[in-house]
């Protein structure tokens, strides 16, 4: 992004949540997912609305992260949570590459808090949901994903089969129901020739042509989140409530 500030080439963030990245004053630097409040706020807000919906006492919440993007988004996760009525009594981190994370699930079901947030990519995801069920958690507010990598994915859902029921995420993901955005879906896997992602969605539209009268003109605090996007029509009426596949 400096490089593409100092050039004047408008630079799309396509998978970057820290708000940092936008608060420096830059012109040409705009993101097309939601920043890390955004996630942490979804995340808090739907659990609390899910909790009280179905009238269940949840007051304490575990957190487990991998480490970079993952201690960004636990470390919001964990300042909001009292807003919302969570108390959080502990957090767990690991390593990208992490090939056994028993230690780390045994750390959380000792906590025996009421939900878990769960902040990772998708081999790691996979590899928590298996030791989630070989140690029997299961909290009764259930696990959820905190901008999660894998229970957003079909791939996920693919390798785990039944694994992957129940499971719930925090993050952003098209409008199944959309007309709008089954048209981009077409017109994306025409032009690439590969499975689409939710991020590839929302990426090609704001990108549409005429995107650059827009150029300027996005919401900003210095940076842009990208603008132009009919956002409610694109992604349904939340963009951070999403129930797995």
């Amino acid at each position: 992004t400096k490089v593409a500030e100092r050039k004047g080439i408008p630079f799309l963030i396509t998978i970057a949540v820290a708000d940092e990245i936008l608060q420096r004053g830059f012109k040409y630097t705009f993101r097309a997912q939601p920043n890390t409040r955004d996630m942490a706020k979804g995340t808090c807000n739907n659990t609390r609305q899910l909790a009280d919906r179905f009238n269940m006492d949840i007051k304490t919440a575990s957190i487990i992260h991998i480490n970079g993007f993952g201690a960004v988004v636990a470390n919001l996760v964990e300042k909001i949570a009292p807003e919302y009525g969570f108390d959080i009594i502990g957090k767990v981190s690991y390593n990208f590459g992490a090939s056994d994370l028993t230690t780390e699930i045994s750390k959380l079901k000792g906590m025996n808090a009421d939900v878990i947030f769960d902040c990772g990519y998708l081999a790691d995801g996979i590899l928590k949901i298996k030791t989630y069920n070989d140690m029997k958690v299961e909290p009764k507010g259930g696990i959820i994903g905190a901008a999660n990598g894998a229970f957003s994915n079909k791939a996920m859902v693919k390798e785990l089969g039944r694994l992957s029921e129940f499971m719930m995420d925090a993050n952003y993901f098209y409008n199944p129901k959309s007309p709008l955005a089954e048209k981009v879906i077409k017109e994306y896997d025409k032009k690439i020739q590969k499975s689409h992602l939710p991020i590839s969605c929302c990426t090609h539209i704001r990108c549409r042509p005429g995107a650059h009268r827009r150029i300027g003109k996005g919401r900003n605090n210095g940076s842009r989140e990208a603008s132009g996007c009919h956002s409610k029509d694109l992604l349904g009426k939340s963009c951070h409530d999403r129930r797995s596949y």
